[in-house]
């Protein structure tokens, strides 16, 4: 521990003991003495107030205090990620049975992964359900199209690549499955349509130079 000369000269001064030496010590600290980068040096510090193997931050008075639960600093997301406080100074982040994927900052709307996506478990893809002329969705996965009620149309969105749906005519009359605008579906030609009877599903991939197949 390095000492300011003024201190220096107090600890060894015949008058002191080595009690009062470090109540004066202290009494200089915490009169606002000005001490700078290496002025104090400590091996080591034990501060009573702390708890145990914690992590340690500073409070409004800029006191030393220990993090009581972390999921202060910490936040998760609904569906995405959660945080729980273990209540011993660590934490436990843990993801949701069903795992919703925001959309990033892309014109899609579609979540970005720069490797594979591997699942242990069934992976659990958005449906919906529709019983009249639809636009799917980009964030769509598998379009059931009710024709129960009559023929329609379901459209697909502009084609992004390796985008990929699954559309099933789930009633008794004809759907058409358009491609959007130009778009080719199946090697038809630009915008040629194409059309499910009841009970038949396509599982269609996009890719910019081939179109839908």
């Amino acid at each position: 521990m390095t000492l300011k000369a003024p201190i220096k000269e107090a600890m060894f001064n015949e008058s002191n003991t080595m009690s009062n030496v470090w109540v004066k010590y202290f009494d200089r600290l915490m009169a606002s003495e000005s001490f700078s980068g290496d002025d104090l040096e400590f091996g080591s510090l034990t501060l009573g107030n702390l708890t145990t193997n914690r992590l340690i931050a500073s409070d409004g008075d800029k006191a030393l205090v220990s993090v009581g639960d972390l999921k202060a600093w910490i936040a998760g997301n609904a569906n995405q990620i959660t945080v729980t406080d273990d209540g011993d100074g660590t934490i436990t982040l843990s993801f949701p049975s069903n795992l919703i994927f925001p959309g990033t900052t892309t014109t899609t709307g579609d979540a970005t992964f720069s490797a594979g996506l591997i699942s242990s478990a069934r992976l659990i893809v958005k449906t919906v359900k529709v019983t009249t002329t639809y636009t799917i969705l980009s964030s769509d996965h598998v379009v059931f199209c009710d024709t129960d009620g009559g023929s329609f149309t379901a459209t697909l969105p502009v084609g992004v690549e390796g985008q990929e749906f699954k559309i099933i005519n789930c009633g008794s009359n004809t759907l058409t499955v358009d491609p959007d605008g130009t778009e080719e579906l199946f090697g038809a030609g630009a915008g040629v349509a194409s059309s499910l009877a009841s009970g038949e599903i396509i599982d269609i991939h996009y890719n910019a130079t081939k179109g839908w197949f």
